[in-house]
């Protein structure tokens, strides 16, 4: 058993030292607490393996520098006399990498799936060790959005995972595929009553009667920096002004009888009016720190992105606005209806690496259908926390189920651990 106790305050005030205390019969007594020389908080579950190596991981906080977060580990080739030097998992100057959980694939190779703490949409990463956790490779995206992932090899093989959503949906999720699985692929949101409908050459978003509906994918770097090309083929049955938007960066708004432009914060938006209530290509640009906006080749407006943007918005989404309130979700005013037949996007960005994506109702599929092949929803929270829930743990049963923990809120006063019996087809 690993644990965060005790120790000087780091950075911010933080404890940083991590903890170690074994068991011999089933975890009905301990041995005493012992410091390991491994410096930082939210230690992985201590992994033996398959040549006897002891190996956990923890992520500190850097003192120097712009804040971030980086993943550290140490090793024992005497199981836990002694420990050596720590090594850095992963680390990057444009991303806060932390909470890692580490899976063992035999043979020398590890691999470290972290969550990314900006709060802005950025996928699960991963980065592997094929030296048993001496030197780790480039970080690259996991097909899942997760934080606090806690994943595992099935005995068929396959990986399951599970954690907090951070793509929008206040859940916690599992995550069902290949272990070997890479790529970012786009998210969604879909909250009852709500409904999403593929019809014969369009995307259906129907939030008349309650209800959310997003739909998004990897963030912008930079706000100053990152170049955006997002643009989409889209009809207005009827539309609040939360219900039918582009953003990433710039807000667009659309609205049946006009557009907005929201790129200053709590300055006034540019607006424009036109019938949106028939098929339109609007085009959101974002290049050199200034958004503009063409709707059938033609510009409508530009602005300078303002210099008080939350970072939240390099989002870069489409469907329904949310509207984070106290570390919470709320969707207001965006009920409507709305025709979507298509939707690129793509990002360029100063140092991390960009995108091109592009969907068409043709295809048949749903734009998260990837998403919606290998996840699923184990627990809605109810109260919309965007943070305070889905801490989850899991294990396999001797009936081959699986038992998962979880902290979870819900309409509760106070967080509880819930368990839940998956069955894995």
């Amino acid at each position: 058993m690993t644990l965060n106790l005790g120790g000087s305050p780091g950075p911010g005030g933080i404890v940083e030292s991590t903890w170690l205390a074994t068991s011999k019969d089933g975890g009905l007594t301990w041995s005493p607490l012992r410091e390991l020389p491994l410096v930082g908080i939210v230690p992985d579950r201590l992994h033996v393996l398959d040549d006897g190596r002891w190996l956990v991981s923890a992520h500190y906080h850097v003192p120097d520098g712009p804040y971030r977060l980086v993943q550290k580990a140490i090793a024992s080739d005497d199981s836990g006399a002694s420990f050596g030097a720590e090594a850095r998992v992963a680390g990057d100057p444009a991303l806060q990498l932390c909470e890692v959980s580490l899976l063992p694939r035999g043979g020398g190779r590890v691999d470290a799936f972290l969550r990314e703490d900006q709060g802005v949409r950025y996928p699960t990463l991963r980065c592997t060790s094929r030296d048993g956790g001496r030197t780790w490779g480039a970080l690259e995206a996991h097909p899942s959005r997760g934080h606090r992932i806690t994943t595992g090899l099935l005995t068929d093989g396959r990986l399951f995972a599970t954690y907090r959503n951070v793509a929008g949906l206040p859940a916690t999720c599992a995550w069902l595929g290949s272990p070997d699985a890479r790529g970012s692929v786009p998210s969604g949101v879909c909250l009852a009553p709500a409904k999403a409908v593929l019809e014969d050459d369009a995307l259906l978003l129907d939030t008349s009667e309650g209800g959310a509906l997003e739909l998004g994918h990897d963030p912008l770097e930079s706000l100053a920096e990152s170049e955006l090309t997002f643009e989409a083929e889209v009809r207005l049955l009827d539309a609040e002004p939360a219900a039918a938007v582009l953003r990433g960066g710039a807000l667009v708004r659309l609205r049946p009888g006009q557009l907005e432009l929201e790129a200053c914060g709590d300055l006034a938006p540019h607006v424009h009016p036109i019938d949106l209530t028939r098929w339109r290509r609007v085009r959101l640009s974002l290049a050199h720190g200034e958004a503009s906006v063409h709707v059938d080749g033609e510009r409508l407006f530009a602005a300078p992105l303002g210099r008080d943007l939350p970072r939240t918005a390099r989002i870069v989404a489409f469907g329904n606005l949310p509207q984070p309130a106290r570390g919470a979700y709320r969707y207001v005013e965006n009920r409507g209806q709305s025709l979507w037949r298509s939707v690129s996007i793509e990002v360029k960005n100063p140092r991390l690496p960009g995108y091109r994506w592009s969907w068409s109702a043709a295809s048949g599929r749903f734009p998260d259908h990837e998403e919606r092949e290998h996840q699923a929803v184990l627990w809605l929270e109810s109260s919309g926390q965007v943070f305070d829930h889905g801490y989850t743990g899991w294990t396999p049963l001797h009936d081959g189920a699986l038992l998962v923990v979880n902290y979870a809120r819900g309409d509760a006063p106070k967080p509880a651990i819930h368990a839940y019996r998956v069955a894995v087809g």
